[in-house]
């Protein structure tokens, strides 16, 4: 494939955790599946180096269900229910952990959280944000700062949901 023929994909990425031991990436929308997967190999790469993985996928969950869990081995997310068909992860968190458990690069933990919206444009409830920080803020401020952690991501989180929001869907 010509050089000229894919994007230049940016991202941030953030070493979190009590020894800096667990990535954040803000990853951005990616349609082109080649971008796609050549973003994966690289955070591939990075979360080899840290050893653990956090993923955050949107997904249509429906019937009430705020978070699921992709069922994955060694999964540390063992209280989330599993997600089920017809629900699906796709795009770029999809690439992320089919590179990261094809190659045994690191342990991972992917968790689904409930959206609405067209693919790659999802808006994630601000529940399910709240949800899934419950179980995955230990990995990234330690046990000791977990309650702080929540009650200001609490409040920012419902800062910006009123705002966005207050509008309607027409």
């Amino acid at each position: 494939m010509k050089q000229e023929q894919t994007k230049r994909v940016q991202s941030t990425v953030y070493a979190c955790g009590p020894e800096k031991s667990v990535l954040v990436v803000v990853a951005p929308h990616v349609e082109d599946v080649l971008a796609q997967k050549s973003l994966a190999d690289t955070l591939g790469q990075l979360a080899q180096k840290c050893g653990r993985c956090i993923v955050l996928a949107p997904c249509s969950l429906g019937w009430g269900q705020l978070i699921c869990r992709l069922d994955l081995p060694g999964d540390f997310f063992a209280t989330v229910d599993p997600i089920r068909p017809p629900h699906y992860v796709s795009g770029l968190a999809a690439a992320l952990v089919s590179e990261l458990t094809q190659n045994s690069k690191a342990d991972l933990g992917l968790l689904a959280l409930n959206a609405e919206g067209h693919v790659g444009y999802e808006k994630v409830d601000a529940d399910s944000i709240m949800a899934a920080a419950e179980n995955f803020a230990s990995y990234l401020v330690g046990k000791s700062s977990k309650a702080s952690y929540i009650e200001r991501l609490s409040r920012n989180v419902r800062r910006i949901a009123s705002s966005v929001t207050s509008g309607m869907y027409l």
